[in-house]
Order: structure tokens, then C-alpha cells, then sequence
């Protein structure tokens, strides 16, 4: 409820970040996400910013001397379309890249992947999330969890859970926290939390909701 600035290094100076160059085969983007599956940084399309969306699947592994900056593209006919502002995420070894959207099309469609290599697109059962981009998702007591976003014309406030990526539960059609897209959640101290983003109409939000049950 209360947030303070802390110093972690004295003198400040100590507190560095150091650019890592060069960084083969990655190229300029916004919108994509990414994840730590297999002892590797993961990255899954975005948007050029310019005239097109990709649909790369992009795997560095650790940063030892001799593989710093080294990005592998592992892109395979047998992979999710064109995409940004989805959500990835790590969930009972496999690689899970959910939702998004292709210029003005939503999508809502659930692809997952033990290699990054071949992608199976989930049959969806039960109340499955409907077309979005700019929601958030997490991992939290077992199951996956889809948290608002943009679907259509309309900003949401809903929620969703599958415990395998196939069957889903909406757990809420109107969650207390109000309908917006490009928000933030994590799950920290046994709760899902959900950090600001857009309504759509007042603009960007400042505030913080959190969940025992979803």
C-alpha cells in the first residue's frame, strides 16, 4: 500500500547495468515476451514498430564468456502466427504463448512447446478466454491464470484459470479491479497481483489490487 525508494549500492555509482553487444540475429521490437525455460532466455515475436509483427521463436543460452549476446533463432513452420502483446509463460515443462494480436485482429488461441521447436495449438474446452492482446498472465496454485487486456473494441476486467492450457474456468466476469489492457501481474507473498495499466478512457492507472483465490 505504501512504496519507498531504497539505495541498494553505496556510492550509487556501484549500481551499473552493462549493455550486451553484440547480440546475434535479434532484431528491434516492441510487444514481445518473453521467459527462463531451460536453463535459456526465451523470446516470442513483437512488432517492428515499422510495417510488420513476427512470429520468432528466439533462445539464448547462459551468459558465459563465450555465449553472451548469442541469440539462436529456432523458428519452425510449426509455430503460433504473427504477433505482439501476448502473454508467455513457463507451466509444467512446457513453454505456453497465449492471445495477442496482428495489427487490428485479436487472437485467442493457446500454443504450447517442450523445445521451442514444434508448437501444439490447444483444442480449447470449457469458458476459454476470448480474443485479446495486452493482458496479463501468471502461474499461480497449479494453473495458469489470464488476467484482463483488450478484447475487441472493449477493455475487460475478467478472469480466467486452466490447470492443463486446454480446459478453462472463468473465475470472474467482473473482477474488483477495473477493465484495462498493458497492466502488470505477478505472484508474490501467496497472492496474484495486478499493477496499473490502461482503462481505455482515463488513461494510465496507478493502482494495486491482489488476490488469495484468483
Amino acid at each position: 500500500s505504501s512504496f519507498t525508494t531504497v539505495k541498494r549500492c553505496s556510492p550509487l555509482s556501484d549500481c551499473s547495468w552493462s549493455q550486451v553487444s553484440p547480440v546475434e540475429n535479434l532484431t528491434g521490437r516492441s510487444g514481445h515476451s518473453g521467459l527462463v525455460f531451460s536453463k535459456k532466455m526465451w523470446l516470442f515475436g513483437g512488432y517492428d514498430n515499422n510495417t510488420d509483427y513476427f512470429k520468432d521463436v528466439m533462445s539464448s543460452p547462459d551468459s558465459s564468456s563465450s555465449s553472451e549476446g548469442k541469440w539462436d533463432n529456432l523458428t519452425t513452420t510449426l509455430v503460433w502466427s504473427k504477433r505482439n502483446e501476448h502473454v508467455s509463460l513457463s507451466f509444467k515443462g512446457k513453454m505456453w504463448v497465449i492471445g495477442g494480436k496482428n495489427a487490428s485482429t485479436n487472437l485467442a488461441d493457446v500454443w504450447s512447446s517442450s523445445t521451442g521447436l514444434a508448437w501444439d495449438n490447444q483444442t480449447l474446452t470449457g469458458t476459454p478466454p476470448s480474443s485479446r492482446s495486452g493482458h496479463a498472465g501468471v502461474v499461480f496454485n497449479s494453473k495458469i491464470w489470464i488476467l484482463g487486456g483488450q478484447s475487441g473494441s472493449s477493455w475487460v476486467k475478467d478472469v480466467y484459470s486452466s490447470s492443463d492450457g486446454a480446459f478453462w474456468t472463468q473465475e470472474s466476469s467482473a473482477a474488483g479491479w477495473s477493465a484495462r489492457y498493458g497492466h502488470a501481474s505477478v505472484v508474490y507473498d501467496s497472492k496474484i497481483w495486478i499493477i496499473g495499466g490502461d482503462n481505455g478512457t482515463s488513461g494510465n492507472l496507478n493502482d494495486v489490487w491482489n488476490s488469495s483465490d484468483g
